[in-house]
């Protein structure tokens, strides 16, 4: 009964899963043939290795992961070690962009320029 309403659809999906439900019916090239009535077998999805994201809270969350992924030597160290700072900030002085991590329940200050850290306090 199934068949009939898929037959009736007469969508390309609808054909191509009649089709691989025939008996002897191979499902991709050099595939063995299908066993009468079992469901063809899922493809794999490239999109699916990206996680998905929903809502402001998700795509807050994945801009962090990103983030995250993007510390290298002594920011990835300090991460690692403390967490992601309480606050953070950058300054620009005689042309030397440096960015200050500030952790309140360890009462410290890591400064770095690039990845690497140029002082602690």
């Amino acid at each position: 009964m199934q068949y009939l309403a898929l037959l009736r659809r007469r969508t390309r999906l609808a054909v191509a899963t009649l089709i691989l439900a025939l008996p002897g019916v191979a499902g991709a090239a050099g595939a063995t043939p299908a066993e009468p009535g079992a469901a063809p077998a899922p493809v794999e999805d490239e999109t699916a290795a990206t996680p998905t994201v929903h809502g402001k809270d998700g795509r807050r969350a994945e801009r962090f992961r990103r983030l995250i992924e993007m510390f290298k030597d002594d920011r990835r160290a300090v991460y690692e070690q403390y967490g992601f700072p309480t606050y953070r900030h950058f300054e620009l002085e005689f042309e030397m962009r440096t960015e200050h991590w500030f952790y309140l329940a360890e009462d410290l200050e890591f400064v770095f320029s690039g990845d690497r850290l140029i002082g602690r306090q």
